[in-house]
């Protein structure tokens, strides 16, 4: 346990992203790097492969301070320098937890969504929870790269699966999520439009008996996200519950899940993954998987703005929080399981850290009395 502590608090000692004295960016945590030597790194990569026991530090330490285009160039001179891949080499260095996330920032973002959206669906069962962030959550524009991708992964559509896995109106609110028909924001502002749209989803919903799924799931596929937020603003004038309360009402299960997790995306995409976050990391045991998932997803896309979100929800930052969760788990669980914690740490940062080793350690002692 001592030795545990030790590498967590060493770990998180020497975690930073190093911007080159820029301002923060203004969405992601991982930039691309300057001052970029890929021969060099993928150099120091062999030698931590090679270490007895593994240099697990170095390896983060590389990986999470470069953008997806220099983890790939580096892997081509990993490549060249030991006529081995480099993918492969980490698989075979590496295992459970921290395997799974240095495996997951070797993909670009959308390869990555794929993998999730496949590994969701695939054998018994289906992970719903997944497969609803996953496709509600995500772009129009995401989207469409996602299915390319999937395609060119596991020569499958994407539609096929998902129609293959789900069934009656959860299967036909994702579909018509994935075929991303949604409208491009425009400068102008359809007020009739957006009154209609208002009314037709009262009229499907709360005013009638029963619920006209197929009109709120024509509206919420294909109207733009800026008419979509004044829909929502204009249908309190209809209804005597906001769309979020309408939705709890109406229907249930998945679907009820789904156009929840739309509504809270359309309003402000970043509060709902603060919140998916700070769920998460309740209680006793975090979900894990739901972490890593959305740092290693969001550290190239706006996970800047999700720590933001995340600090106004629960007061303290996302660093905070990981790093206490990290400590906390470095005393009950497997050493990998906690580094992979450390490692969405590390992602989530955009300024160096100056805590001492020792300071750390005092820290790690405190919070393992407080279990």
């Amino acid at each position: 346990m001592d030795f545990t502590m030790a590498l967590v608090s060493e770990f998180l000692g020497q975690l930073t992203l190093n911007f080159g004295g820029e301002s923060e960016p203004k969405f992601p945590t991982v930039v691309t790097a300057r001052d970029f030597d890929p021969a060099k790194d993928a150099a120091r990569i062999e030698t931590a492969v090679k270490t007895k026991g593994v240099d697990e530090l170095t390896i983060i330490d590389i990986l999470t301070r470069r953008s997806y285009s220099q983890r790939r160039e580096i892997a081509f001179e990993y490549e060249k320098r030991s006529k081995k891949d480099m993918i492969t080499a980490l698989k075979g260095a590496l295992s459970g937890s921290l395997e799974a996330v240095i495996l997951g920032l070797m993909k670009s973002t959308a390869q990555y969504d794929a993998s999730e959206i496949k590994g969701s669906i695939k054998g018994l069962g289906t992970d719903e929870e997944t497969l609803i962030e996953m496709v509600c959550s995500r772009s129009a524009e995401e989207l469409v790269e996602i299915k390319r991708v999937y395609k060119e992964m596991f020569k499958k559509e994407l539609e096929k699966d998902v129609a293959g896995d789900t069934s009656g109106d959860f299967r036909s609110l994702l579909l018509a999520l994935v075929q991303a028909k949604r409208d491009e924001p425009s400068n102008i502002v359809d007020y009739e439009k957006i009154d209609q749209d208002a009314r037709a989803l009262y009229e499907a919903g709360v005013k009638r008996k029963g619920t006209d799924v197929a009109t709120w799931i024509t509206i919420m596929s294909e109207r733009s996200v800026p008419h979509l937020q004044k829909v929502f603003d204009r249908y309190k004038s209809y209804s005597p519950y906001d769309m979020q309360e309408s939705i709890r009402k109406e229907v249930k299960g998945d679907l009820e899940k789904s156009f929840l997790t739309l509504v809270e995306c359309f309003e402000n995409k970043q509060q709902y993954f603060a919140n998916r976050l700070s769920e998460a990391m309740k209680g006793k045991s975090a979900k894990e998987k739901v972490v890593t998932r959305i740092v290693v997803s969001r550290c190239e896309v706006d996970l800047m703005k999700i720590r933001t979100e995340f600090k106004k929800l629960n007061q303290k930052s996302l660093y905070q929080t990981i790093a206490v969760r990290t400590l906390l788990f470095s005393v009950s669980l497997p050493f990998s399981l906690s580094l992979s914690l450390s490692l969405c740490l590390s992602l989530s940062l955009s300024l160096s850290l100056s805590l001492s080793l020792s300071s750390l350690s005092c820290l790690s002692l405190c919070l393992s009395l407080c279990l």
